[in-house]
C-alpha cells in the first residue's frame, strides 16, 4: 500500500495542497454574480436544506455573498498555512467551504462531482491536525511514534477514498442506470455534441467538430467509454494495488484531457490530486526543500555581498 511510511511533512504537505488548491478556486470564482440571476428560484442541496430561509435571503446578495467568498478565502489560506489551534479553525472553514459550494448546486439545481474529491478531502483534512509543514516554520526532525504512523496512513487512506469513490460511484449510477445499448451506441460522441455547442469555456469547439467528422474516431471513444466505466468503477483499487494504480492514473489523465479538448469540461481539481495522493508525495516535499534551501542561500549570498559593498 502507499504511504505506508509517510513523513509528517509530508502529510502537512498534502494538506497545504489540498488547502492551495480551493484558494486558487474560491478567489477565482465572482460567486456575486448569482445575486444578479433574476427571479432567483433556489433549492439548497443535501444537509444545506436545515438553514433556515431568511439565512439565504440574507446569504444570495451581493454584500451576502462577497461576505462568504472573503471568510471562506481566508480560512482555506490559514488551513493551507497550517495555522493553529487547527480544529477551530479547519472545522468552520470546511463547513462554510460547502455552502460556498452549495449556493450555485442549488441554483442550478445539478450536483456535478468534478470538485466532490476535493471537498471530501478538506473534511478529512480538518479532523487529522496535518499541521507540521509551514512556508515559514524551519523543518523541525522529530522522532514519531508508531501511532503517529498509523494515524497518517489511515489519513492518507480515507483521503485517497475522498478522491476515488466519487469516481467509483459515477461508473456505478452509469452501470444500474442504462441497458445495454449504452455500450453499443455513440453515446461518447453524443456527449461531445451536446456539451461543445453551449456554454464554451475553453473555446473547444473547433476540436469537437474535427473530432466528430472523424469515423476512427468515433469508433475509438465507442470502444473507450465500457472501458473507461469499468476503470471508474474499479478506482478503489487504487488504494491497494500499485500497478493498477499507475495504469488508472494514466487512463483518467487521458479521459480529463479528452474530456477538456471534446467536451469543454476540465476535472483540474482531480488531476491535480493525483501527485500527492495517489504518488509518493515525500519526493514533491524534498524538492520544496531543495529549492527553499537553494532560495535562502541565494538571500544569504546577496545579504553578504550587500554587506561587502558597504564595508568597502
Amino acid at each position: 500500500m502507499i504511504h505506508q511510511e509517510i513523513s509528517s511533512r509530508g502529510l502537512g504537505f498534502v494538506r497545504a495542497w489540498v488547502f492551495s488548491l480551493w484558494a486558487v478556486y474560491v478567489f477565482s470564482n465572482d460567486a456575486t454574480g448569482y445575486a444578479r440571476i433574476p427571479d432567483l428560484d433556489f433549492e439548497p442541496p443535501g444537509l444545506l436544506k436545515l438553514l433556515p430561509n431568511w439565512f439565504y435571503d440574507a446569504l444570495l446578495t451581493t454584500a451576502g455573498l462577497n461576505l462568504l467568498k472573503w471568510v471562506v478565502l481566508a480560512g482555506v489560506v490559514a488551513c493551507a498555512l497550517g495555522v493553529r489551534p487547527w480544529r477551530a479553525i479547519a472545522i468552520p472553514t470546511v463547513l462554510l467551504l460547502t455552502l460556498h459550494q452549495g449556493v450555485p448546486r442549488g441554483l442550478f439545481g445539478y450536483v456535478n462531482h468534478k470538485e466532490l474529491g476535493a471537498l471530501y478531502a478538506t473534511y478529512v483534512l480538518a479532523v487529522f491536525p496535518a499541521t507540521s509543514f509551514s512556508l515559514f516554520a524551519p523543518r523541525v526532525a522529530r522522532r514519531r511514534s508508531e501511532r503517529d504512523i498509523a494515524t497518517g496512513r489511515m489519513m492518507m487512506v480515507l483521503l485517497m477514498a475522498a478522491l476515488l469513490i466519487p469516481y467509483c460511484f459515477v461508473g456505478l449510477y452509469r452501470l444500474t442506470h442504462n441497458d445495454m445499448s449504452l455500450w453499443s451506441s455513440d453515446t461518447f460522441a453524443h456527449f461531445i455534441a451536446r456539451t461543445s455547442y453551449g456554454t464554451n469555456w475553453f473555446e473547444n469547439t473547433a476540436i469537437s467538430e474535427s473530432l466528430l467528422d472523424r469515423p476512427i474516431v468515433l469508433d475509438l471513444l465507442a470502444i473507450s467509454f465500457p472501458i473507461g466505466t469499468v476503470v471508474e468503477v474499479l478506482a478503489p483499487l487504487c488504494i491497494v494495488h500499485k500497478r493498477f494504480r499507475q495504469f488508472w492514473v494514466l487512463n483518467m489523465v487521458g479521459l480529463h484531457l479528452l474530456t477538456w479538448l471534446a467536451m469543454d469540461i476540465l476535472f483540474w481539481e482531480n488531476m491535480a490530486l493525483y501527485p500527492v495522493l495517489l504518488a509518493d508525495n515525500d519526493y514533491l516535499v524534498t524538492r520544496f526543500d531543495r529549492l527553499r534551501s537553494l532560495t535562502r542561500k541565494r538571500s544569504d549570498t546577496d545579504v553578504a555581498q550587500s554587506e561587502g559593498r558597504v564595508l568597502t
